[in-house]
């Protein structure tokens, strides 16, 4: 009761205490405050003792880094880079030092940012073949894998296309050789030649055979379905016939007509030409003088004519040479059993 009407109680005392009824510990003022530290004379005691501080415990170092790391630490903190070229994937792997090539520098430069765009160009036109649908993975890398002289056409391409077409030019490579691969039309030629029974070999050669026209191989198709050349073969005499892109069409219609002239029909041309397709690889001088060769022993017309159709090879396959040998002993061989037979 005393502590309640004390007013010196009721000042001194937080009202947060009286309310929470929690002990007040005040400071006494009578007692100092205990300092920690050390008198100097301890301290010198101790460095004089060193057995009597306590033990120090020193961080462990981590292992010395391995000669190899170090090499690649120093070789990414080089001032001189490795070249980069637009459309490369990777990072420039550290090369060794070649002393022994003579190679300038320039031309290996040159000839990296080649193999570059040579391997972009073949993963757009692997992505546009399989995008497609012009078949498997497995299919399309075989195919573009025989399809050499195609992708350097991309490549050549897709860079004029940087100098000539000036709505492509901020454009990057891969970009211009996804527009080359797509204005070309090389997936739905693709897709039509394996839809007419080629092999990707086959397609491989009859596309890098054009010069960079591909409309010229859907016009020679026309051209070979007008002589009566059958689907499953238009295949075949594309990729047989080597010099057949590279010859216009005035000079095959100059064939077919000279073969009409002579005894074969106009719809036999179409099953010769796909029995022998080297046939149309042969100039009209050739041709005149293979069927000069066959007239001059008395055969007519029509007996040529029959002859081309059931063997077709005997006019377009085999050389002169070998045609006059074969002759030599036919001729050989009858006059020797003619004398036989007389009893020479």
């Amino acid at each position: 009761s005393t502590f309640h009407s004390s007013p010196m109680a009721t000042t001194t005392l937080p009202r947060s205490h009286i309310r929470l009824h929690l002990p007040l510990h005040t400071a006494n003022p009578s007692y100092p405050r205990c300092c920690r530290l050390l008198p100097s004379s301890a301290i010198s005691s101790r460095l004089q003792n060193p057995a009597t501080t306590t033990a120090t415990h020193y961080p462990i170092l981590p292992p010395a880094p391995s000669p190899s790391l170090l090499v690649a630490e120093e070789a990414s903190l080089a001032p001189r880079r490795t070249h980069r070229f637009p459309g490369s994937v990777a990072p420039p792997c550290i090369q060794d030092s070649r002393e022994d090539l003579d190679v300038p520098a320039d031309d290996d430069v040159l000839r990296r940012a080649l193999e570059v765009r040579r391997a972009v160009a073949t993963e757009a036109l692997v992505a546009a073949l399989s995008g497609g649908k012009a078949g498997g993975l497995t299919y399309v890398n075989n195919l573009t894998s025989r399809m050499g002289a195609f992708v350097d056409r991309i490549v050549v391409g897709a860079a004029a296309m940087r100098r000539d077409r000036s709505e492509l030019a901020h454009q990057s490579f891969n970009a211009r050789a996804r527009t080359y691969i797509q204005e070309s039309g090389v997936v739905e030629l693709v897709k039509w030649f394996k839809h007419n029974s080629l092999t990707y070999p086959q397609i491989a050669k009859v596309v890098c055979s054009c010069s960079g026209d591909l409309e010229k191989v859907r016009r020679m198709l026309k051209w070979l379905r007008s002589i009566y050349v059958k689907g499953v073969f238009l295949g075949r005499v594309l990729a047989k016939g080597e010099s057949l892109m590279s010859r216009s069409f005035e000079e095959l219609e100059e064939i077919t007509g000279y073969l009409e002239c002579c005894g074969v029909r106009r719809d036999w041309i179409g099953h010769v030409v796909s029995r022998c397709p080297q046939l149309l690889n042969l100039s009209l001088d050739e041709l005149e003088t293979r069927v000069r060769f066959y007239t001059d022993m008395g055969m007519n017309e029509n007996d040529f004519g029959t002859m081309v159709y059931d063997y077709p090879k005997v006019l377009g396959f085999f050389s002169l040479e070998e045609m006059n040998s074969s002759i030599s002993e036919r001729v050989w061989f009858e006059h020797r059993r003619t004398w036989k037979n007389a009893g020479l």
